[in-house]
């Protein structure tokens, strides 16, 4: 798999068309794991939480094991480093999912950012800017916070 990450991240500007519905879904799990890195590490450090919290979105959302991953997450934090922004990455989301596969993932973005049991401003700004690269609406950014927000 580490062969066929590094392929996409080589050309992550494309999104797949046609039959390769795996290399399809990889390049979309690329790009969400880039989006939950992001607003990890937005208020300046990755808990261990919003760790643990990105590997169990990844790996029940994708369907992927453990090792796979770790793989991803490894090509992940290799294509936010090379990133000016993340458009790209919410570009690719935007043409490969639905709106309900959308909400899955500002669902995840507020899991990870309440994971460390606390709202910092700069997660919230990233969130807010997400929900508008993604063409969401206010209210499915505010269903998932509140969801979120009181699970803790």
């Amino acid at each position: 798999m580490k062969t066929f990450l590094k392929k996409i991240l080589s050309d992550l500007q494309a999104v797949p068309r046609g039959d390769d519905l795996q290399e399809h879904q990889y390049t979309t799990a690329l790009a969400a794991s880039v989006i939950l890195l992001e607003v990890a590490s937005s208020d300046r450090e990755i808990a261990t939480t919003e760790q643990e919290h990105i590997v169990s979105i990844l790996r029940d959302h994708f369907a992927l094991s453990t090792d796979d991953v770790r793989e991803l997450l490894e090509a992940a934090r290799d294509a936010r480093e090379n990133a000016v922004d993340v458009y790209q990455f919410t570009r690719v989301i935007n043409e490969a999912c639905t709106r309900d596969e959308k909400r899955v993932l500002m669902d995840g973005i507020w899991k990870v950012i309440y994971a460390d049991g606390r709202l910092d401003e700069h997660e919230d700004h990233l969130a807010h800017q997400l929900t508008r690269l993604l063409h969401l609406d206010h209210r499915d950014m505010i269903d998932a916070k509140l969801k979120h927000r009181h699970s803790r």
